[in-house]
């Protein structure tokens, strides 16, 4: 598990070295009302997942744990095959669609939820095998295809039409879907063998569609703040809330590697001792990383002013990754690993009936945009609690709750009130103290390892 981590994260290093310059530039050099529009079709293709009907989560609990090499090919091209079928069909129902509205959008969303769900379910096949080494090169392959066409639409076309960096988003998804999918056959042989099975399609929906509207309804709840936005307020409203919304990635590119593996793992073994202490450093580590808000507000104050007002939204959004992390990457993974997709899905349910609930009671309060980064952080504040609650063979000490607290205070009081650079200094060096006294264990492993990396680099 940790070659998979570590392959992810050196993949996701680069890319959020990509990311970063997409995350700023795009902005930067497009109006306000073309990103809003651009924002707003990458709000749509969120919920491309939906339209697959849980064929895909099936095929990832099927495969989950094996390895790939051990799957049987003339099932997996079933699988395959009727997986791709299902989104033509559908790819072609919205482009009629979009023909027949002339919505250059829903156009787009036809072609663009094919290769997302094509590139999502090629992923999780990689991931749920425990191929992390082609799952990495996927990600290299999208992010810097998403670069070199946006720099040149940016900078030497000089366009400002959303459309073309719509188009470039589904351009790179057809591409890095094309390369899983070669290397795949490649290794396996499989696409010239099985054909369209009507049992499989119904076994894999069955099996996933619960799992499906449990991830739809994540979906749902995880973009629910922008629509509030959306239908709320203004449109430059709604591109400012994005944009912060946008640069949650930058977190989630040295997150994502432990999520993704750690349902590998959980569907070989479990062992609540080591959970918990894997629970321990995702918690350290999501700590450190929202620190990554200081600089990014250093960044907009100094270069991206027509977003400063963003800042706010920007600490707020970073700090519900704390509880992001834990959820995802522990509860989650845990659920699907267990076969528990009702109850996830019930639970998605229910935490998506609160999050509207308390973005509209927000609202009603302070009509303000960072009413909204509140309510996200309240709701997601709230789900962790659930997840504790319901697993307390696993859940935090209370050293870990004082120090989530005293952190978190700490974190908005500088963030806030304090010059960036003065401001992260301040928060780290009280990360440190805590850290060193309330979680010693992390401290540990973290010396050990870099002791370890260290003797092999000398050896």
């Amino acid at each position: 598990m940790k070659k998979g981590i570590f392959q992810i994260l050196i993949a996701n290093i680069f890319n959020l070295i990509i990311g970063i310059v997409l995350s700023f530039m795009v902005p930067k050099f497009l109006s306000v009302d073309s990103y809003a529009m651009y924002k707003m079709y990458a709000l749509y293709v969120t919920y491309a997942g939906f339209f697959h009907f849980g064929y895909a989560d099936g095929m990832y609990l099927k495969y989950g744990g094996k390895r790939i090499d051990k799957i049987n090919r003339d099932d997996l091209a079933k699988n395959y095959k009727n997986f791709f079928y299902i989104i033509s069909i559908v790819a072609i129902l919205f482009l009629i669609v979009g023909l027949i509205t002339n919505d250059y959008i829903i156009i787009c969303f036809s072609v663009g939820q094919f290769t997302t769900n094509l590139l999502s379910y090629l992923r999780s096949l990689y991931q749920a095998t425990g191929e992390f080494s082609l799952y990495s090169k996927a990600l290299n392959i999208e992010k810097i295809g998403a670069f070199i066409f946006t720099f040149l639409f940016l900078f030497v076309f000089r366009s400002d039409n959303y459309l073309v960096y719509i188009i470039i988003q589904v351009v790179v998804g057809a591409i890095a879907s094309s390369f899983l999918l070669f290397n795949l056959n490649k290794r396996l042989c499989f696409i010239s063998k099985g054909g369209f099975s009507f049992s499989e399609c119904v076994n894999n929906i069955s099996s996933g569609i619960v799992l499906m509207l449990g991830n739809f309804s994540s979906g749902l709840f995880t973009g629910l703040d922008r629509w509030f936005v959306k239908f709320l307020m203004s449109n430059s409203s709604f591109a400012m809330y994005s944009f912060a919304s946008s640069l949650l990635n930058l977190l989630n590119a040295f997150i994502s590697p432990i999520t993704i593996s750690l349902y590998n793992y959980f569907c070989k073994k479990l062992d609540f001792s080591k959970i918990v202490h894997m629970k321990e450093l995702i918690l350290a580590w999501s700590l450190l990383l929202i620190a990554g808000a200081y600089p990014v507000k250093w960044v907009i104050l100094n270069f991206l002013e027509k977003y400063e007002n963003s800042t706010r939204i920007i600490f707020i959004l970073f700090a519900a990754q704390i509880f992001i992390s834990i959820i995802q990457g522990v509860y989650v993974n845990l659920y699907k690993a267990n076969h528990m997709q009702k109850y996830y899905f019930v639970q998605m349910i229910s935490v998506l009936i609160m999050g509207i609930i308390t973005n509209g009671m927000f609202y009603l309060m302070n009509s303000t945009l960072e009413t909204f980064a509140y309510a996200t952080l309240f709701t997601y504040f709230i789900w962790f609690l659930i997840c504790e609650l319901k697993n307390r063979e696993i859940c935090f000490k209370i050293s870990n709750y004082v120090m989530i607290l005293f952190l978190v205070i700490v974190y908005f009081g500088t963030g806030f009130l304090l010059n960036p650079i003065v401001g992260l200094l301040i928060y780290i060096a009280t990360y440190v103290i805590c850290i060193s006294i309330l979680m010693p264990s992390v401290v540990d492993f973290v010396l050990n390892l870099l002791r370890n990396a260290y003797l092999k680099l000398n050896n």
